[in-house]
């Protein structure tokens, strides 16, 4: 039986401070930080911010659909991941407001074995990625959680 986690558990927290957010710090982000005040001063409205910090991971994913008389599954890569939402890339065009559930598959590099995430929600957006390929907004209905997969260790008395 599986145990579900915290997101940001301490695996993935490791896995995370290599990688580059999309939304950071810095003179780009302070430019745009002041606009912004600029544009609220000016009466303008800007585009809303993303509610949370993303992260640029690929990984394998397998992504299943769900509706009435069907459940399909797909294999995508993860282009970005935040704790409510994922960015996918599949051969598979999914429509919009598609109910979906995942699994992340972390390994390789400083993981000595593979760490599962899972998440479910609808998709949000499609767009054309590359020839054949497309781009696959998932917005989760909670928080991504990992799966541990630990075994249970027996213990002496």
């Amino acid at each position: 039986m599986s145990e579900h986690t915290g997101f940001l558990g301490s695996a993935f927290r490791a896995l995370l401070t290599n990688a580059q957010p999309r939304l950071g710090s810095g003179p780009v982000a302070e430019a745009t930080h002041t606009m912004g005040k600029l544009n609220d001063f000016a009466g303008l409205s800007r585009t809303p911010e993303r509610k949370f910090r993303r992260f640029t991971l690929q990984y394998p994913v397998r992504l299943k659909i769900h509706s009435a008389d069907l459940v399909a599954e797909f294999e995508a890569i993860s282009r970005n991941i935040s704790i409510c939402g994922v960015l996918l890339e599949s051969s598979a065009m999914i429509p919009q407001h598609t109910p979906v559930s995942f699994v992340v598959t972390v390994e390789g590099g400083k993981v000595h074995r593979p760490i599962r995430f899972v998440g479910e929600g609808k998709v949000v957006r499609v767009d054309p990625a590359a020839a054949q390929r497309f781009a696959i907004a998932v917005e989760c209905a909670r928080p991504i959680s990992q799966i541990n997969t630990h075994p249970l260790r027996a213990t002496g008395t």
